[in-house]
C-alpha cells in the first residue's frame, strides 16, 4: 500500500511542479519520464496489494 501511495505522491508532486514552474524543455522531459516511472511503480503497488488482499481467499478455495 505504501508503494502505491508513494508512487502517486511523486507523480502528483512532479506534475504540480511542472505546471507551476516554467522549466526548460530538457528538465520537463526528465520530469515526464520520472512521472511515468512513478505511475508504473504505483501500478505495481496496486497489483501487489490486490494479490496480497485476495491471497487468503484463493488459498481457502483451493483447500476445499
Amino acid at each position: 500500500m505504501s508503494i502505491m501511495s508513494g508512487g502517486m505522491a511523486v507523480f502528483v508532486a512532479l506534475g504540480g511542479l511542472a505546471m507551476v514552474l516554467e522549466l526548460p524543455r530538457m528538465v520537463s522531459g526528465l520530469m515526464a519520464i520520472m512521472m511515468l516511472a512513478a505511475w508504473v511503480v504505483a501500478g505495481c503497488g496496486v497489483v501487489g496489494y490486490f494479490r496480497w488482499f485476495f491471497r487468503a481467499e484463493v488459498d481457502e478455495q483451493r483447500r476445499r
